[in-house]
């Protein structure tokens, strides 16, 4: 009797602890990389890094308009929608690969996303066709409970720890 070995697993290597740097030359880096993974740590210190720019603009923003003139600040402004615009599509990236680290389809963050958007777009519709009624109410309160369960999904995924072995996303 023969007896056949089982194929070796392909072994994926553990990721690398990144520090603040690496973190975010790897989200710049990875601009439109929706493939691969991102460790926790990868996540938050992009994370860290958008809550210094916050502060740091919010005062900016306030010495503008407080002590210099409304033009400026209102140049500021552009500045600030600009930057935050511009990192949309690392933003998506980053979480998807952070998805993918969990050992999970992205399609688990787009289908939330997605429905959240719909929503939103039904109720100004419902709003300005029927007024504040209670169709506007309905779809308000249907957009308000998706904004909520797309939040708690991003945090549970924010906090899950990656797979250890067996992650068929994870690049060598």
């Amino acid at each position: 009797m023969t007896v056949k070995n089982k194929p070796a697993q392909k072994k994926h290597p553990k990721p690398k602890m990144v520090g603040f740097r690496q973190a975010l030359r790897n989200f710049f880096k990875g601009y439109f990389n929706f493939s691969g993974t991102a460790t926790r740590a990868e996540l938050w210190w992009v994370v860290l890094s958008y809550i210094c720019y916050a502060i740091s603009m919010t005062a900016i923003l306030i010495t503008l308009y407080y002590h210099v003139s409304m033009w400026a600040f209102f140049i500021g402004m552009i500045f600030l929608y600009v930057s935050v615009a511009g990192t949309i599509i690392p933003n998506i990236a980053l979480f998807v690969r952070r998805i993918h680290d969990c050992g999970f389809n992205a399609g688990i963050y787009y289908w939330p996303v997605t429905a959240e958007i719909f929503v939103k777009i039904i109720t100004i519709v419902c709003g300005v066709w029927f007024g504040e009624g209670v169709i506007f109410s309905v779809f308000a309160g249907l957009y308000v409970f998706l904004y909520w369960a797309t939040f708690i999904m991003w945090w549970v995924f924010a906090l899950k720890p990656g797979k250890e072995n067996g992650n068929k996303y994870r690049i060598n």
